[in-house]
């Protein structure tokens, strides 16, 4: 019989600070609050349902696989961070044709070839501190379309 779980006392965890200022995940909670018709709380519980969510200090990001016309790729529900750090949380997953977003809820779903994609990403100067957001406000009915 397996003993039961006994919770490790705080007193004993030391956690190290890995990043200073707000965490990714806070931008991301923030922003959502900007969203009146968007709840972050039913978007986190449908991509840990049926997607990704990767949390970092530095990366939130919450992403599935989709099929359009046929063809399977990314949208990308919300980011935040360094791009680069998520495209290597791509790498254990399955290479899919495309990765599609909306920018700022405008439910204009952008489509690009996730070979492009990647590069771009890898293209982007700078220390790691990309920041992207894009919070999109689309319906299930036009992900499967």
């Amino acid at each position: 019989m397996v003993k039961a779980y006994r919770k490790v006392p705080d007193e004993l965890i030391h956690p190290l600070i890995l990043h200073t200022g707000d965490s990714a995940f806070e931008h991301a909670v923030d922003h959502y609050k900007s969203l009146p018709d968007i709840n972050f709380f039913d978007d986190l519980c449908d991509y840990h349902i049926n997607g990704f969510v990767v949390t970092r200090p530095d990366l939130f990001a919450m992403f599935k696989p989709i099929d359009r016309d046929g063809v399977r790729g990314w949208f990308i529900r919300y980011a935040y961070g360094d791009l680069r750090a998520l495209i290597d949380h791509w790498r254990i997953l399955p290479e899919l044709e495309y990765v599609a977003f909306c920018r700022d809820c405008d439910k204009i779903m952008r489509i690009v070839d996730v070979k492009a994609f990647i590069r771009w990403v890898n293209k982007l100067k700078g220390n790691g501190n990309i920041k992207w957001a894009a919070g999109a406000a689309v319906d299930q009915q036009t992900l499967t379309n």
